[in-house]
Parts: C-alpha cells; structure tokens; sequence
C-alpha cells in the first residue's frame, strides 16, 4: 500500500520539478536585473550561477527526502494529528 502511494506521488511530482527548475531559474534573473543591493560586486550573478548549478541537486534531494517521509507521515496514528474544525 505504502508503495503504491509513494509511486502516486512520483508520478504526480516528477512532472513538476522541470517546473520548479524554471521557476527558480526566473527568480533569479529577475533578481539578477532588478537587485541594486549587493553585499559585494557581482553577488547576483554567483546567485544566478549557484541556482542554475546547485538548484536541480537541491530539486532531487528535497524529492527523496520527501519520499523518505512520506510513509511515515501515512503510517502516523490519527490522535498526533491536530483537528481543527471539530
């Protein structure tokens, strides 16, 4: 069962992170143009260097991570969970 749900969600995720990527990497161009504030010359362009090197690293491990956790968040009794609306 824990099986199949993580397969759900690998289906469901793996679409997404080319998503994410770009998303990333257009946060950092418009950081890169727009941010007139840097600590030190050429500070947004290592950012936008860093996000287009370290970025799909960062993407693979959060997707594992989660995919550690997910069984168990799944497997969790009920009572942990906090209700809202009761």
């Amino acid at each position: 069962m824990i099986l199949m749900y993580c397969s759900i969600a690998v289906v469901i995720a793996v679409p997404l992170l080319p998503l994410l990527y770009v998303k990333s990497i257009m946060n950092a161009i418009y950081i890169l143009l727009n941010n007139k504030r840097e600590a030190y010359k050429g500070q947004n362009l290592v950012g936008f260097i860093l996000t287009v090197l370290i970025n799909p690293i960062v993407l693979a491990i959060s997707m594992l991570i989660d995919l550690l956790t997910l069984p168990s968040m799944l497997l969790a009794d009920e009572k942990n969970f906090e209700f809202k609306y009761q």
